[in-house]
């Protein structure tokens, strides 16, 4: 369906939120539906959308997710680019991002290893003609959503601290950049780590919104759930076996 892109998938961290289930275990390999996980959903609807080049951005227990994402059929393995982020325990997923910086050489998409997010609105992103767009959900949000603010479809802010009240909604955990802006996203991706090793990566493009860059919001209301407690978790695996059912 869409050829020249490539996928970020940025999957480093610890998962510490999520208590005792991921001790031993990366979230993105817990069991949803039918021995599914995370990851697999993910890369299904990758290559759904005929999305060949994979990046993964390891660190906990990365090799357990190296030796699941080598048993799975289906994926030219080759076209697998693998980076590891040795900081995993210090840093958040911007680091992780600019680890994987070689890879900014195509349209890419960026995702959460932590989401789980229908067909529909990968194609609605990818669709999208700016240089830069974030999927995002119009709600009520709570304290802890990344959200934005939103004006005429142009994200003009973007982070947890949004007062409420500002808030449009919620960032999905998904993002695309055109080749053509990847170079500015690169640029202030590592100037934004140098003054925030703890920055997330969706919180690069205010600095970019400053320069008078559009990013666009893209609207969706189809599936999506992140996961980042024990709570979401089971969410997710009620959500699953609904559409099962259906």
């Amino acid at each position: 369906m869409f050829n020249n892109m490539k996928a970020i998938i940025l999957l480093a961290g610890d998962s510490s939120r999520m208590g005792s289930l991921c001790l031993n275990t990366p979230k993105c390999l817990l069991k949803l539906e039918k021995n599914k996980t995370m990851i697999e959903h993910q890369l299904q609807i990758l290559k759904s959308c005929n999305i060949k080049d994979i990046v993964l951005v390891l660190g906990f227990k990365q090799e357990l997710i190296k030796k699941k994402v080598k048993s799975l059929s289906g994926l030219n393995k080759k076209r697998i680019i693998i980076y590891s982020n040795p900081l995993y325990k210090i840093t958040e997923n911007a680091f992780s991002l600019w680890i994987s910086k070689e890879s900014f050489d195509d349209d890419l998409i960026i995702i959460n290893g932590d989401v789980l997010f229908s067909k529909e609105a990968l194609v609605d992103l990818i669709k999208d003609k700016n240089t830069y767009s974030l999927l995002v959900q119009k709600k009520k949000c709570d304290k802890e959503d990344q959200k934005v603010e939103v004006d005429n479809h142009s994200i003009i802010k973007i982070g947890k601290k949004i007062s409420l009240i500002d808030a449009f909604g919620e960032f999905l955990g998904i993002g695309k950049i055109r080749k053509k802006g990847s170079n500015l996203f690169k640029r202030k991706l590592f100037e934004e780590i140098e003054k925030n090793p703890l920055i997330y990566w969706p919180e690069v493009f205010n600095s970019i919104i400053e320069k008078n860059y559009k990013v666009n919001a893209v609207v969706v209301n189809s599936l999506y759930s992140d996961m980042d407690k024990k709570e979401d978790y089971l969410k997710i695996q009620k959500i699953l076996k609904k559409q099962i059912k259906k």
